[in-house]
């Protein structure tokens, strides 16, 4: 599977970003893959301290490049309640 994240060599990505995308390419798949379901809850919950530019589409990515071997498919069945997710309407609309 390709590297979902943007590449550390673009010349027009800030050099904080490059050191943050670096480390979370370190972490270990699980600690991955608990952070994209953890942003999928603060999505839904509309929490503020979600950064405001983090959206449904960084939250698939971040799952898509932790999936790993997914023998159950389970993984990938929360990538698609994530798509599900962003395409819902709110229950107040």
């Amino acid at each position: 599977m390709s590297d979902p994240l943007p590449s550390l060599s673009d010349p027009n990505t800030p050099a904080v970003v490059k050191a943050e995308m670096a480390a979370l390419r370190a972490a270990p798949e699980a600690t991955r893959f608990a952070l994209a379901v953890a942003a999928y809850g603060q999505m839904l919950r509309g929490d503020p301290w979600l950064a405001a530019d983090f959206g449904w589409d960084d939250i698939v990515t971040l799952a898509k490049g932790a999936k790993g071997e997914d023998e159950f498919g389970l993984r990938g069945e929360f990538v698609q309640l994530v798509r599900d997710a962003a395409t819902a309407k709110s229950v107040n609309e």
